[in-house]
């Protein structure tokens, strides 16, 4: 009579799955978190690139006031509006697409020249600003 030999190899059958599913889930999990960064990146950028975009436009809109009447740009902090197709200050900032609020303010270190400084603010505490400076050349 012939003994038949039993292996027991039922526990490394076991472990297999185990072990792949763990380093399965591991990579999962790796992929999953790294879709949510980049999408919170992309959105952070989107956010900031659009608020750098409006703080150009109200440098651009104060250039404008100040080439058409250079006195027009009064000391203050001041908001934009159009008003018959020019921009115009207005007195409070504005708020643009229910999300960034863009304020421009003017000091006057001489009489000839205006330092502009172009702040766009957006989300919970982020902000972006730009400053020029311009000049009445034209006064002699």
């Amino acid at each position: 009579m012939k003994k038949e030999r039993f292996q027991l190899n039922s526990g490394f059958s076991l472990l297999e799955p185990l072990l792949a599913g763990a380093l399965l889930s591991f990579v999962a999990l790796g992929l999953v978190s790294g879709i949510v960064f980049s999408q919170k990146n992309i959105v952070a950028t989107t956010e900031k690139t659009k608020a750098l975009f409006l703080a150009e436009v109200g440098l651009e809109a104060a250039r404008a006031i100040e080439e058409s009447d250079f006195e027009a740009l009064a000391e203050g902090a001041w908001g934009l509006t159009t008003q018959g197709g020019l921009w115009a200050l207005t007195a409070s900032p504005d708020v643009t697409e229910a999300w960034f609020t863009r304020r421009i303010t003017i000091t006057a270190p001489s009489g000839d020249t205006r330092e502009v400084v172009s702040e766009v603010s957006y989300g919970e505490e982020e902000s972006v600003s730009l400053e020029a400076i311009f000049t009445n050349w034209q006064e002699p």
